[in-house]
């Protein structure tokens, strides 16, 4: 194999370990903050998400749209709305239109805390930037994203 190959698959390993870690550390951080409101930092990613949800949109935000939006299965979307749920920060409802479709809508109380915690995570993502800088995060977004298709292809051809 190529020395010039070699090498980069020895750095594309360590940074695989480096990602890991600072995404370990971001949300170990904003879940710290989080933590006295008895929520998670993708608790607040999905509240954020279903927060524009009304009884008679058309456009909802759905329990598919979170969990591509967020990346995780169907059960966890679906432990992550009973979770908030039982907390009384939002309740889902089986559309008047459509009976096979469930409007998830925050209550009272999920928009509040929604308002006070939204700030902290867009806080540290504008201060990721900042010290990046916007051509860098724009690089790093574009960058993750080839990443991840480019691993869901060789994945799916194995």
């Amino acid at each position: 194999m190529n020395r010039e190959i070699v090498d980069l698959k020895e750095q594309f390993t360590h940074t695989f370990f480096q990602v890991r870690q600072v995404i370990s550390l971001f949300h170990a951080g904003v879940n710290t903050q989080m933590k006295q409101y008895g929520v998670s930092a993708a608790e607040v990613s999905l509240m954020k998400m279903v927060k524009e949800n009304t009884a008679d949109a058309s456009d909802n935000i759905t329990s598919q749209d979170i969990q591509n939006w967020l990346c995780i299965s169907k059960g966890a979307v679906s432990k992550m709305l009973s979770a908030l749920e039982q907390k009384d920060y939002l309740k889902r409802e089986v559309s008047q239109q459509n009976r096979r479709s469930v409007i998830i809508t925050l209550t009272p109380a999920g928009v509040g805390i929604v308002g006070e915690l939204e700030g902290i995570v867009d806080e540290m993502l504008i201060g990721l930037i900042g010290q990046m800088g916007r051509e860098n995060a724009e690089q790093f977004i574009n960058s993750a994203n080839q990443f991840a298709a480019a691993t869901r292809s060789i994945l799916e051809m194995r």
